[in-house]
């Protein structure tokens, strides 16, 4: 995967399984902070691990996320951006 589409994680769409966002949806929505308040930052991590792809189920939170994969991680890498309006 090269790229995450806006409200990737609806569905398993080319292997991408959407865990649960703040509003407690599986859908990416991309940056967009409220006008006004200056520019966020985002985090962003991919972590590769050795599990199945049917081994993490939709609607994950983060820490459910972390506590499935466990020692599998391989290798992970992060990217932060700043996005204001």
């Amino acid at each position: 995967m090269t790229s995450l589409p806006e409200g990737a994680g609806d569905s398993e769409r080319a292997g991408l399984v959407g865990g649960s966002n703040f509003l407690r949806k599986g859908s990416y929505y991309g940056g967009c902070p409220p006008k006004g308040t200056g520019p966020h930052h985002y985090v962003i991590t991919i972590i590769a691990t050795d599990l199945d792809s049917t081994a993490l189920k939709p609607g994950l939170t983060m820490q459910q996320m972390l506590d499935a994969i466990g020692s599998h991680a391989l290798v992970a890498a992060g990217l932060v951006g700043r996005y204001g309006r």
